[in-house]
Order: structure tokens, then sequence, then C-alpha cells
């Protein structure tokens, strides 16, 4: 897993590779069912207008709420071309008016107005940014969120296993983690980015 050195990437894999769109749709799919669904959580979604997604990758989590939700505008950016061109591809065949999708590199500011959505949705991200970029991104939601607004956060560590081959395969993508910067344990045998999210919101201003 070499980190690809595109000028405005920092994914640690190839964000224009098909393997990988495919590898992501199917990640994708399976985490929303396990959650319950794209918004399973929220009970105030009738309030919302517009929702972005960042590092939306081919836009399964745009599509699913568009889909569901026809009357919310949804926003997906990635910095991948061929991840964008299949997500603009998906939302004509499958007729939804209401997902738009933008290239766009979110280690630099977003192309959005002050106070534009009501909900931005961040998802396994540890793999995108790396540790510096963390704060930044933060501080740029909160000012492209409404009063009010929500930033949904999803991210995973390192799990625990008993398979030798699986915990082989755990310590190499840790490895890669730590020498392309995107770990922040000292030793970095874990990503450890679910410890550093609270303090993150509390710089950028958050509440709650």
């Amino acid at each position: 897993m070499n980190q690809h050195t595109s000028g405005k990437n920092t994914y640690i894999l190839d964000p224009e590779n098909t393997a990988e769109m495919v590898r992501l749709l199917q990640q994708d799919r399976f985490l929303t069912l396990a959650m319950g669904g794209p918004l399973a959580e929220r009970q105030d979604i009738a309030r919302m207008q517009r929702m972005l997604d960042v590092g939306c990758g081919p836009g399964g989590w745009v599509l699913d709420v568009a889909f569901a939700y026809p009357k919310i505008q949804v926003e997906g950016i990635d910095v991948s071309h061929i991840m964008i061109t299949y997500a603009r591809a998906q939302a004509w065949s499958q007729g939804l008016d209401n997902a738009h999708f933008q290239e766009m590199d979110v280690r630099e500011p977003l192309a959005f107005p002050d106070q534009h959505f009501d909900l931005i949705n961040l998802r396994l991200l540890a793999s995108v940014l790396p540790t510096h970029a963390w704060l930044p991104l933060i501080q740029e939601c909160r000012r492209l969120l409404c009063p009010g607004g929500i930033l949904r956060l999803t991210e995973a560590e390192n799990g625990i296993t008993t398979s030798a081959a699986w915990e082989r395969i755990g310590s190499l993508c840790m490895q890669t983690m730590r020498q392309s910067g995107h770990s922040f344990a000292p030793g970095g045998t874990q990503v450890a980015i679910t410890p550093m999210l609270h303090q993150f919101l509390m710089d950028a201003g958050f509440e709650g």
C-alpha cells in the first residue's frame, strides 16, 4: 500500500483506481446497513434543506440520502475524478436531481458560502487526511454549518483479533498509516483518531 502521490491527494491508496472504487462502494453499503440507514440516528431531518458529504468517494451516502429525502439538496465532494464521474452518472441514472457532486480538495478552503449546510457528514477520513489536516477541516466545517447545524463524524480504530493473518494485515495497514503521517498514536499501532475528535471539535468552537 503505497501512498498515492498526486499533488492534491493524501489518500493512502490510489483514488483513481477502479478496484478501490468498488471496495469503497461495498464498504459504504455495509457501513450504512450496520448503522441502520444513512441517517438512522436523526429525528430532525424534516427541518433540513442542504447536506454535504466530505470525501464522498463514489457517492453512496449522498445517493442514499438523496433518494430517501427528495426535498433535501445533497452535495458530495471528493478529490478523485473517477469517483465523482461515477457518482454523477449514478445520480443521473437514478433520476436524483437533488444529488450533486464536485471535485474538491478537502485540505483546501471549500467553495461554499458561510452557514450553507444543515448537516455535514465526515465518514472514515482517517486514511485520507494526514494528522495536521484534521483541525483545519473541522474548522472549515464549522464555517459551512448553519446555526444549530450538525457535524456527523464516523471513524474507527484497528480491531482486536485472534487471527494471525488479520493481525499481520492490520500491522501492515498501521505501518502505512504511520509512515504517511495519518496516525496520531506514538507507536503507530492504532490510527488513534477517535480520542482526538473531541479536542478538535472543542478547538474549532463546537458545543455539545
